[in-house]
């Protein structure tokens, strides 16, 4: 019979036409389904699977990417944790909570800053901060106020700025040239109509403090008292020495523990004296800022239990 292959040349081969393999039984079926196999559509490929056999990315780091900040490991918030525990630094954190991390909606849904900001666009704005020794007010203002454009009068800085450039002067002397050279630019600041913000221990007895605010509403400013609580004095003491070890200035025990109840009776006058005064609890470095209460002219209108202790005697806490 001899070898049925087409050889080179062969008619059959040269022309396209099948050759003897070809018509053997059966071959074209085979041919044909050869043919199909081929045309066939490739698959498409499977999404990415997340964890827990999840299609697709993994929402959590969906979240954190459109926070603009990459989701750290369990790991690496146990450690920061603990940076921050042993250094005493507190956490950065985010005014109001999360609604994504936490099911609970929290009560203060709209936060200062809109507040501030909106009011900012129509008239001259002033942003008190107060609240004891140690309780993050500095802090509060680089993290959340700073980035809104407005000035700060800070005590403390100018203090910090005059020790800078004679370190040979005597700390009382410099804590007075401070003092008085921030009620300078505070009368300045409010004689121009001008917004800005002041940073305050609020622990004057004479009440000077209270009346600054009446007349910065009188000249037509838009009033935001923002305060930041301790849980108790002996918590502002133990921050005043991390400032310390840290570099920062200090002030006597003594004078801290005093101050401490002055401060909360402002407080509790301050509030019908302000447009809008909201009220955060900053006791725990697992929980900064943490939303207590919203007051406008006076009235509460929105709570965040539960209520601190040195909120107590405050209306509707």
């Amino acid at each position: 019979m001899g070898d049925a292959r087409p050889r080179r040349g062969d008619p059959d081969r040269l022309r396209g036409r099948p050759g003897a393999e070809a018509r053997r039984p059966g071959a074209a079926r085979a041919g044909l389904r050869r043919a199909r196999g081929r045309a066939r559509r490739p698959r498409p490929a499977r999404p990415e699977r997340g964890p827990r056999g999840r299609q697709g990315a993994d929402p959590r780091r969906r979240r954190a990417a459109l926070r603009g900040r990459p989701r750290r490991s369990r790991a690496d918030r146990r450690d920061r944790a603990r940076r921050d525990a042993d250094s005493g630094a507190p956490r950065t954190a985010p005014v109001r909570r999360d609604q994504e991390e936490d099911d609970t909606p929290a009560s203060v849904s709209a936060g200062p800053l809109a507040s501030i900001r909106e009011a900012l666009a129509g008239q001259p704005v002033l942003v008190f901060v107060a609240g004891p020794n140690g309780a993050g007010k500095t802090t509060f203002f680089d993290a959340y106020l700073q980035p809104l454009g407005i000035p700060s009068i800070d005590a403390d800085r100018i203090a910090r700025a005059l020790r800078e450039a004679d370190p040979r002067a005597a700390p009382d002397v410099v804590d007075r040239r401070a003092f008085r050279e921030a009620e300078r630019l505070r009368r300045a600041f409010l004689e121009a109509r001008m917004s800005f913000c002041t940073e305050t221990v609020f622990s004057d007895p004479v009440g000077a403090r209270l009346g600054f605010l009446r007349k910065a509403r009188a000249a037509g400013f838009a009033v935001f008292l923002v305060f930041i609580g301790l849980r108790d004095p002996s918590l502002s003491v133990a921050r005043v020495k991390q400032r310390v070890a840290r570099g920062g200035h200090d002030v006597p025990d003594e004078k801290l523990r005093a101050r401490f109840p002055r401060t909360l009776a402002n407080l509790r006058a301050a509030v019908p004296l302000a447009d809008e005064a909201f009220l955060f609890d900053n006791s725990s470095y697992d929980a900064p800022y943490r939303p207590v209460a919203v007051y406008r002219d006076g009235k509460l209108v929105a709570g965040h239990p539960p209520r601190p202790p040195w909120a107590a005697g405050l209306p509707g806490l």
